[in-house]
């Protein structure tokens, strides 16, 4: 069995509007090939051809892609919360960032901040 997740419903619009791939192809100048990996879900198709593809079988392009519930975990709020405590400890987000020949700096997410969250991270893949 294929593990790989369905994107796309490409392949189930088409044959409910009774177009075939080899159509969609010719529409859109790319070879059935391509059409059959996004069909497949092997591949999938830049936003363009997204659009173009929606326009050519007259759907809205949310009817080409496959819905996924939410997910469970709440890791966007725990970084979130690790944010505020940190920015509690006085530090900054970004820093500056001297370029080469100190003649100017950037601004860049602080490194600090960035190991605490990616360590995070890491121990909720755990």
């Amino acid at each position: 069995m294929d593990a790989s997740p369905k994107l796309n419903k490409i392949k189930a619009v088409l044959a409910e509007r009774n177009v075939t791939g080899w159509m969609l192809a010719i529409f859109l100048n790319v070879s059935e090939q391509t059409v059959s990996s996004w069909c497949q879900n092997s591949s999938q198709p830049n936003r363009v051809y997204f659009n173009k593809i929606a326009d050519f079988l007259n759907v809205d392009q949310r009817d080409l892609i496959v819905s996924t519930p939410p997910g469970k975990n709440k890791l966007a709020e725990v970084l979130r919360e690790e944010h505020k405590k940190f920015l509690a400890e006085g530090k900054g987000t970004y820093v500056n960032e001297e370029s080469i020949g100190g003649k100017k700096s950037k601004k860049i997410l602080n490194p600090e901040l960035v190991k605490r969250l990616r360590d995070l991270v890491e121990k909720s893949e755990k």
